[in-house]
């Protein structure tokens, strides 16, 4: 069993062979990748270094934010709670024009109903009068 070096060593020097390289060629193909690992280390190691250097300038930043962070974290739990109450209190607050606005449309509504209902009694009273047997025998 090879090893995932020793098989990136064979596959290469495979693809060579299929390519028709000489010895020379072979050797500047390595030359060549090999330069490409080392750029591409590079700007690995460029990046890699880079959350160490945003550590490094936002230490004086943390330092002073731990000065004034530890306050305003055990200060901004009853700070928002209480605007948070005081907004939904106020979402809540109905004002008179309010109440009179909901007054009228209740009543509207009652009104309808009635009429509805009224309306359905003349029905069935027209109904019952209509089918009502006067006790005439029709011949």
């Amino acid at each position: 069993m090879l090893t995932p070096k020793e098989a990136f060593k064979v596959g290469f020097l495979s693809r060579c062979v299929e390519d028709g390289l000489s010895l020379e060629q072979t050797h500047a193909r390595v030359k060549q990748a090999m330069d490409m690992l080392q750029k591409r280390a590079g700007v690995t190691d460029t990046l890699l270094s880079v959350p160490g250097k945003a550590l490094d300038l936002a230490k004086p930043v943390m330092g002073a934010g731990l000065n004034w962070g530890i306050p305003l974290a055990l200060a901004a739990p009853p700070i928002v709670g209480g605007i948070a109450g005081y907004s939904l209190g106020k979402m809540g607050d109905v004002d008179d024009t309010d109440v009179d606005e909901i007054k009228k449309r209740e009543l509207i509504e009652a009104y309808k109903r009635y009429a509805d209902a009224m309306q359905q009694a003349k029905m069935v009273r027209d109904y019952q009068t209509k089918r009502k047997q006067t006790g005439r025998v029709f011949l």
